[in-house]
């Protein structure tokens, strides 16, 4: 006989070390059925009452009884009872035990925990049980695959690797005395640690629930990282989904895989373009308020009256898009700017280790296009 020695997928943990991901204890329960395992009459090993067996574990498992009844009725040694017989907490495991019903034991499982429900479930993604061929021997096993997020971008470290041991056994089932028994032992999978921090995430995932209350949006996307390294902090979105329960709406990480306008950040870039271009000069002045475009299109600053000739400097100051379109106009052209862009890794992934990320774009032609673009 070759029993599989089950490996234990690795944890996924934040910055300080919290557990957002883990493996549990989980059980499946199975009812006997034939007498041939009981030795001793007064204490049968398998189902003397179905009906009471039946009623008793309908209300416990919150299944209809006759469902439950049906599968005692079957003809066969061994049942499981049903879907929501597996995947039981120690706790259901503990009051059904206390029915004192006989012939009803459990199989000892695994299955994967998110203790915080929808916190960060974009990013932590889920993971369930499936079954999997070993590509040498072509034996298939029960295994727990991640299909989202981080779970299925690390789902090869993730995973451990199984083992198994091997002996031979008499009729009856029982391991022979002094015969060889080989061994191989199951090697664990690696623990994930995250950039992000519990504490932050927090502070966003009760944002998002007070704005989703009050202004009910299509979605809300909110990603928080640290200026200088760079590391993602928090990231959230909504509509979200718990994983325990996979009450998912949308398979997309809103934060990786929808590419978004940067807005007015992007005139950091476009001044920077005409530094490093060396056209740069912070005290030259020009008229705020309305620029107009070749083709008659009136473009404007957030205040569309301005605030009168100030200096480039000023017009940064004052996130003005007439400054920016003003050094676009004069001193760069279409092809430096959407060098410089490219330059700076804009229209790329950014290799953020979630899957599906999209690049993105830097698309402008027309002289209106390229102004917009560099605000």
């Amino acid at each position: 006989k070759k029993e599989v020695l089950y490996s234990k997928r690795g944890a996924i943990l934040d910055v300080n070390g919290d557990v957002l991901a883990e493996n549990v204890s989980a059980y499946t329960l199975t009812a006997t059925l034939t007498d041939k395992w009981t030795k001793d009459p007064s204490k049968p090993q398998y189902v003397v009452d179905k009906e009471k067996t039946a009623e008793e574990l309908a209300n416990a498992l919150g299944e209809d009884k006759e469902k439950i009844l049906s599968y005692l009725n079957r003809d066969s040694d061994v049942v499981y009872l049903g879907p929501k017989s597996r995947d039981l907490t120690e706790l259901k495991k503990d009051e059904i035990l206390a029915l004192n019903l006989p012939g009803i034991s459990f199989i000892e499982t695994q299955k994967r925990y998110y203790p915080y429900g929808k916190f960060a479930s974009y990013v932590l993604g889920y993971a369930r049980k499936k079954e999997v061929e070993n590509e040498t021997t072509g034996e298939t096993s029960e295994e727990i695959v991640g299909e989202m997020g981080i779970e299925s971008y690390y789902n090869k470290e993730l995973t451990g690797t199984n083992g198994s041991t091997e002996y031979q056994k008499d009729r009856k089932g029982y391991k022979i005395p002094g015969t060889q028994e080989i061994t191989i032992d199951a090697v664990d999978g690696n623990d994930i640690y995250l950039t992000i921090n519990s504490s932050v995430q927090l502070f966003v995932e009760d944002a998002m629930e007070k704005l989703n209350n009050a202004c009910n949006p299509s979605f809300i996307s909110v990603m928080l990282a640290d200026a200088k390294t760079g590391a993602i902090l928090a990231s959230g979105t909504t509509p979200s989904f718990d994983p325990n329960v996979k009450d998912i709406t949308s398979y997309l990480n809103l934060n990786t895989s929808m590419p978004y306008e940067p807005g007015s950040t992007m005139k950091i870039y476009s001044y920077m373009a005409a530094m490093e271009n060396d056209v740069y000069n912070g005290e030259e002045k020009y008229k705020s308020g309305v620029f107009v475009a070749k083709d008659g299109t009136e473009i404007g600053d957030w205040k569309r009256q301005g605030w009168g000739y100030i200096t480039y400097d000023q017009g940064f100051a004052l996130s003005s898009n007439v400054a920016v379109m003003n050094l676009i106009d004069k001193y760069l052209s279409a092809d430096a700017l959407k060098a410089y862009y490219n330059k700076l890794g804009f229209g790329s992934k950014t290799g953020i280790e979630l899957p599906n990320e999209a690049s993105g774009k830097i698309a402008f032609k027309y002289q209106t296009e390229i102004l917009n673009a560099g605000f």
